[in-house]
């Protein structure tokens, strides 16, 4: 795990390499799931007291993340409560996005303002089934790529869920899957997302930009609106 951990942070410096102007200022924490509880405040602990062991250990190793991710970022120590929607409250001034795919966790941060947000997610590579292709993805988003070797399914997969994680905690709107129709740029490792749905609020996701990486098992989508304003 260790070689795999390597690779997605290499592919992570790549990525901000090629794409400076959005990527190179953001920050990144990346490790295995374990038993971070013991780093959590009171107030973070109180968050998950009554959780499964299993979530706890989850929780406990996505703020213990976010802890480092922020020190290296700003210097700065964190307190990471959340929401009445139990999303993080990220610090004024930054703004992170936290996900899990068994057994990994992976951290981003980045200095904010009030119209700048992300969201990330990372998965296990080729574990989208063709049977869900029809639930999760657009028809043309399957002519455009079902001829591809690669793992297309997977990145539009976890384009969409990036999406979703920086739109709500603009807009407080949830997506289904079919209302977000995804491009891929495989050449540039880059994705726009369109939106298909009635709210006017969720066409703020039209403005930004996504990028993703995309490994032998597994990969990382990272998705940044700017000059969104909190419908």
């Amino acid at each position: 795990m260790d070689r795999v951990i390597d690779d997605i942070e290499k592919g992570l410096i790549k990525l901000q390499s090629d794409h400076k102007e959005d990527l190179e200022k953001m920050t990144f924490a990346l490790d295995i799931a374990g038993d971070h509880r013991s780093e959590l405040t009171d107030k973070e602990f109180s968050l998950i007291e009554d959780s499964s062991v299993e979530r706890q250990i989850e929780f406990s190793t996505g703020r213990w993340l976010a802890k480092i991710a922020v020190n290296k970022h700003c210097g700065a120590k964190l307190e990471l409560l959340a929401d009445s929607e139990n999303r993080p409250i990220w610090p004024t001034g930054l703004f992170g996005s936290i996900s899990h795919t068994k057994p990994l966790v992976l951290v981003g941060v980045l200095d904010r303002d009030d119209s700048t947000i992300i969201g990330i997610d990372i998965e296990q590579a080729n574990r989208v089934k063709q049977r869900l292709f029809k639930k999760l993805f657009t028809r043309k988003e399957v002519i455009e790529h079902e001829q591809s070797l690669r793992d297309w399914a997977g990145v539009i997969f976890s384009a969409k869920e990036s999406v979703f994680k920086a739109l709500n905690p603009l807009t407080d709107n949830y997506l289904g899957f079919l209302e977000v129709e995804i491009s891929l740029d495989w050449q540039a490792r880059t994705f726009e997302a369109s939106y298909n749905g009635s709210r006017y609020t969720s066409r703020v996701i039209e403005k930004g930009k996504g990028y993703f990486i995309l490994l032998d098992e597994y990969l990382v989508t990272i998705f940044i609106i700017k000059d969104g304003k909190r419908g």
